[in-house]
């Protein structure tokens, strides 16, 4: 629902009406007193993301994905975690600090 809210915010000053529906849809009007040619604009807002599923003594986070994202690309990616946006970065343990060879050749994954 951020995202609509953002949203909301940016195009207000450009349309007439703007709703949502019951499952969050947008919907933005511009010239309803006119006739003629009606235009849908139309775009999803749904995005791919993480949750936090446990958080060590340390403050390391294990996640699960959300949607499509693949593994490959996750190592090295800046998030912002919470309504307190921390930040932070997706890393693995350094490679001489890796005990048992899998773990050297191991792929990164969330859980």
């Amino acid at each position: 629902r951020e995202i609509a809210e953002i949203l909301r915010e940016e195009i207000k000053g450009d349309v007439e009406k703007i709703k949502s529906d019951a499952m969050g849809n947008l919907i933005a009007m511009k010239g309803l007193d006119k006739s003629g040619f009606k235009v849908m604009l139309n775009a999803h807002m749904d995005e791919v993301g993480l949750i936090v599923t446990f958080i060590d003594e340390k403050g390391f986070l294990s996640f699960k994905k959300v949607g499509g994202i693949d593994d490959r690309v996750l190592l090295g990616k800046r998030v912002i975690v919470g309504e307190s946006k921390i930040k932070g970065v997706i890393g693995a343990k350094a490679i001489h600090l890796q005990k048992k060879k899998d773990e050297v050749e191991k792929t990164v994954e969330s859980d």
